[in-house]
């Protein structure tokens, strides 16, 4: 709206009041509890789309890795196990699976009382120290 196109001041008052009205039903409408809920799911989901791709794109990363150490037959670099030997019940699919993959490189595993895999042989001679 510029001098000289036909605009009075009544209409800029109409358009002003217009987008005053778009205002308040964008304020009313950002405190109901539904749509607030609804804004958190949808951010939630964004969230969780982004740490996904991120993950993704760092596995397909980490598989090509894995591959090229199995391939040279070093093992695999990336099982740690905790302090004192013991294995880690967060690695995917829990203790047992972690001491099959060690045992499948030739890590002997100490069991608990119960029998379960609980830890690794001789893991003081395969500790690495840092300066």
């Amino acid at each position: 709206m510029t001098p000289g196109d036909g605009s009075t001041a009544a209409d800029k008052r109409a358009a002003r009041a217009e987008r005053a009205a778009e205002a308040k039903v964008r304020e009313e409408r950002e405190k109901d509890p539904a749509y607030q809920e609804k804004k958190r799911k949808e951010e939630e989901e964004k969230k969780t789309k982004e740490d996904y791709d991120k993950w993704r794109g760092s596995a397909s990363k980490a598989s090509t890795f894995q591959e090229s150490i199995v391939a040279s037959k070093q093992g695999w670099l990336w099982v740690f196990f905790g302090l004192g030997g013991g294995l880690n019940p967060k690695f995917p699919g829990g203790t047992p699976r972690q001491a099959e993959r060690l045992a499948d490189e030739g890590h002997g595993i100490a069991k608990n009382r119960k029998g379960e895999p609980a830890g690794v042989e001789g893991w003081e001679a395969r500790q690495f120290l840092f300066d």
